[in-house]
């Protein structure tokens, strides 16, 4: 059966990484290109994104624990980013906390533009690797980071076949319908987002928990 946590580190990553407002730089970015080229690159960023937020996940509360950040501590902070970003999706902007135009445009000279800045900074971008430190704080031991990995690969999954039907999305869904799917993302995560800040104060200050 899955998890309640498990749900919500999906529902919180497909909504951070929305591949639905990657769509149309993917394509600029991959102008040109063949049907398996770009195929190929879909499957590079995923997989990119899989690798660096798994390791974001084993070492991320380590990180925390060397800076001596409490994880109740990083709940609050993260959670302000992940309701700021959120804010962006539901006004249908892009964030610049995930990227900022100029790293698109100067990666428009290069051959590949897979790993920057589709997989970083777009996909496994600030965001992104903040929900997995928080969720990945909630997984302990083998089967719980094995867990958190599998949600990880089913979210990465996701992006691989949305790239895959770009040109599909593009032309059928239009900006309309991606701009209306961006909208609802961002409403879901500004729901994560407030319960992120609520366990933060509520784990800060046990007595507010009563």
């Amino acid at each position: 059966m899955i998890s309640k946590e498990a749900l919500q580190l999906f529902a919180a990553l497909f909504a951070i990484m929305n591949p639905l407002t990657v769509v149309p730089i993917f394509l600029a970015l991959t102008d040109g290109y063949s049907i398996a080229a770009r195929r190929g690159v879909a499957l590079t960023v995923s997989i990119t994104v899989f690798i660096t937020l798994s390791i974001v996940l084993v070492s991320g509360t380590r990180l925390l624990e060397f800076f001596g950040i409490t994880i109740n501590d990083f709940r609050v902070a993260g959670g302000i980013l992940i309701f700021i970003m959120s804010l962006s999706l539901l006004r249908a902007t892009p964030s610049r906390m995930r990227h900022i135009p100029e790293e698109a445009d100067d990666d428009k000279s290069h051959d590949n533009p897979a790993f920057f800045p589709l997989a970083i900074p777009m996909m496994a971008g600030p965001g992104s690797m903040t929900t997995v430190i928080l969720f990945g704080n909630t997984y302990t031991g083998g089967v719980g980071i094995l867990t958190a990995m599998a949600v990880i690969a089913v979210a990465c999954l996701m992006i691989l076949l949305t790239l895959f039907m770009a040109n599909f999305l593009a032309r059928e869904v239009g900006v309309t319908g991606m701009n209306i799917m961006t909208r609802l993302m961002g409403l879901i995560l500004s729901a994560v987002a407030v319960g992120m800040i609520f366990a933060g104060i509520r784990g800060a200050f046990p007595m507010l928990a009563g």
